[in-house]
């Protein structure tokens, strides 16, 4: 039989709502089927705490007994969660030596990590989770202390269940945390330093490590050995430094750390150009369409660039194919996501033009959960007559009319209402799904009128011009005078 525990919050109301209670009671390999009826007993308990309010009927793929992939689960409420401090679930236990954390990735493309902050220390990696897939990740804990636990993620996963282990764990374990490190280095000659920390138990005391290198000209650590303590644990931060000396494009590699019989790895990704791409300028007829890119690439305060960064988005090319995107054209500024799949989602587009034009905007909501507002199209700080609301399932896309504009640059976002501040508005996000610029056509005088007496040499606009027999000869009629074949006026 399943070792389910469901809280009942009648009872638990009665220990006092939100007060926060280390937990104990726990049985070797107990499971909590984290539902949100049962993360909502466990809130009035005190022994976890949310920040998340997001939930969605979800069906778990990985069961929590058998510790495998399973399609007979049933579907529940389950809490997303995603950074920690903002949408995230902390849980407060004690007598514990191992959490498996099984959690469900309900995005069919992106690839999102489990994480874990154990007593307000730096975030662990506990699981990549690919796609559309459930897992589970691995958290091991001091069983002799209070530890409080916050579960977050790079991305939004579904919290579906927990299973404490109680029993004294003397296995002996080497960590990493993170498992990847990126480093983007440009111009050469430039270096970036990032860091890692190696934890381990249950180790031979005294015992040294090593921390191997790979053939990979500018990358160092330091130090580069560690050492187990007296109780058989390590913990050692470990700093990688990367110094560009070529030119290289995207690649990757890894670094190993091992200890006896014990190994562990941190991937790194680096790149390096001798000079980032400039931006070009448009005169022609261009269309840029993100439905060209198959690609998905979500930019953080960790990543590189960052999501607050203004930058061409040739210069992410190292992480994506363009193909016939012209990249060199567009600057982003304060992107979540530059490509997402077929689209650009959250932030400024910007462009420049050499001479004057219009545009045509293809784009939509987020169609993201939550109050559905209008999102106003915006172009170089002035809001456009085209919005865009999404309606239950739907994400309003729609096509502008042609949107005129001057030469120089160019800026498309969205704004919305800010409701806490009436009669003001607030950065909103949407879908652009292209974009295009058709330059006006120049309009070139017509040469000046010359060859019939009476005319005006600088007329720069030919008058209508009949010709015609009359009297026996031909004539030629122009702004309302007569002249003949040879050009002498007629009285």
């Amino acid at each position: 039989m399943k070792k389910i525990f469901t809280l009942i919050a009648a009872a638990m109301l009665a220990v006092g709502a939100n007060a926060q209670t280390y937990k104990s009671n726990f049985t070797d390999n107990q499971i909590f089927d984290a539902t949100k009826t049962n993360v909502d007993a466990a809130v009035a308990a005190g022994w976890i705490t949310k920040s998340t309010t997001a939930t969605s009927n979800q069906k778990p793929g990985f069961d929590p007994e058998t510790e495998e992939a399973s399609s007979s689960l049933a579907k529940a409420d389950y809490y997303a969660i995603k950074a920690a401090g903002t949408k995230s679930i902390t849980i407060y236990v004690t007598g514990v030596s191992k959490i498996k954390v099984f959690v469900k990735n309900s995005n069919a493309s992106d690839i999102r990590t489990l994480k874990a902050v154990v007593n307000d220390g730096t975030e662990q990696e506990l699981k990549k989770v690919s796609g559309g897939t459930s897992d589970m990740g691995v958290l091991s804990i001091e069983k002799s202390e209070n530890n409080k636990i916050e579960f977050c993620a790079t991305g939004d996963l579904y919290l579906t269940a927990l299973k404490f282990t109680t029993a004294d764990d003397l296995t002996p374990a080497l960590n990493v945390s993170p498992a990847a490190l990126d480093f983007a280095t440009s111009p050469l000659g430039t270096s970036q330093t990032k860091s890692f920390t190696i934890t381990g138990k249950n180790l031979t005391a005294g015992s040294t490590g090593t921390i191997t290198l790979p053939n990979l000209a500018g990358l160092s650590v330091e130090p580069s050995t560690f050492t187990v303590g007296a109780d058989g644990k390590v913990n050692q931060e470990v700093a990688v430094t990367y110094a560009s000396t070529a030119d290289v494009p995207k690649a990757s590699t890894s670094i190993g750390i091992s200890i006896g019989s014990l190994s562990a790895s941190v991937d790194i990704s680096y790149f390096s150009r001798a000079a980032l791409i400039a931006q070009t300028t448009v005169s022609e007829e261009t269309t840029w369409n993100w439905e060209d890119l198959s690609e998905t690439v979500e930019l953080t305060d960790e990543t590189t660039p960052k999501n607050t960064d203004t930058f061409v988005f040739a210069n992410i090319d190292y992480l994506i194919n363009f193909g016939s995107f012209k990249a060199s054209d567009i600057v982003i500024s304060n992107a979540v996501y530059p490509s997402r799949a077929g689209k650009f989602q959250d932030g400024t587009i910007g462009f420049k033009t050499s001479t004057t034009g219009t545009i045509v905007v293809d784009f939509s909501d987020t169609g993201k959960s939550g109050t559905a507002v209008d999102r106003y199209l915006y172009v170089n700080g002035t809001k456009t007559a085209y919005s865009t609301k999404r309606n239950g399932s739907s994400n309003d896309q729609k096509k502008t009319g042609e949107i005129e504009i001057a030469a120089g640059n160019v800026t498309i976002n969205a704004m919305t209402d800010d409701t806490e501040n009436p009669g003001q508005m607030k950065e909103a996000a949407i879908c652009v799904y292209s974009i295009k610029f058709t330059p006006k056509p120049t309009t070139n005088p017509i040469p000046a009128a010359t060859g019939i007496k009476g005319v005006e040499a600088e007329a720069t606009a030919a008058p209508a011009v009949k010709k015609y027999v009359e009297n026996g000869q031909v004539v030629i009629e122009k702004a309302g005078k007569k002249f003949t074949v040879a050009g002498a006026q007629l009285k």
